[in-house]
């Protein structure tokens, strides 16, 4: 997802970097804003993750399962590791994904900063300010410098 002419425009020119961006859009330096714009700044949180990302993000709760001393809930989530397996993506806003997260932090599998962490990636200016896939181009750039104002 791009941001339209008009919202790179009213970015550049307003926006909370338009000290740095205007000079270089006045000068049509179109690569040096696209650049700026490319440039991770921050995270963000990803709502959808792949298998890969989902036991990335919980191998912590997979160490500390050999710990859990109590019989069934060490079968539990032994049963949620193997089905977690057959998945190939999971949605960590779903109702159902947010109690097993949560009940993972109560049970002493994962901590809230672990908890908090799952999904974070990072993410650019773009990113961080149209969403994630955010991506502006010297194309751009040059439309927005088109933009009627």
């Amino acid at each position: 997802m791009k941001p339209t002419p008009a919202q790179l425009r009213d970015d550049i020119e307003t926006g909370p970097d338009s000290a740095t961006l205007l000079p270089l859009f006045q000068k049509s330096n179109d690569q040096q804003i696209a650049d700026f714009y490319s440039q991770v700044t921050g995270t963000q949180k990803k709502t959808v993750l792949t298998k890969g990302e989902v036991f990335l993000s919980i191998m912590p709760a997979v160490a500390r399962l050999q710990t859990l001393t109590i019989a069934p809930k060490k079968e539990f989530w032994v049963n949620v590791l193997n089905i977690l397996r057959s998945v190939d993506v999971l949605d960590v806003t779903r109702p159902q994904t947010v109690s097993l997260l949560n009940q993972a932090v109560t049970d002493g599998l994962l901590t809230m900063d672990e908890l908090n962490a799952i999904g974070m990636v990072p993410a650019t200016r773009a990113e961080l300010r149209w969403g994630p896939g955010a991506v502006v181009t010297v194309d751009l750039v040059g439309r927005a410098r088109s933009e009627v104002r």
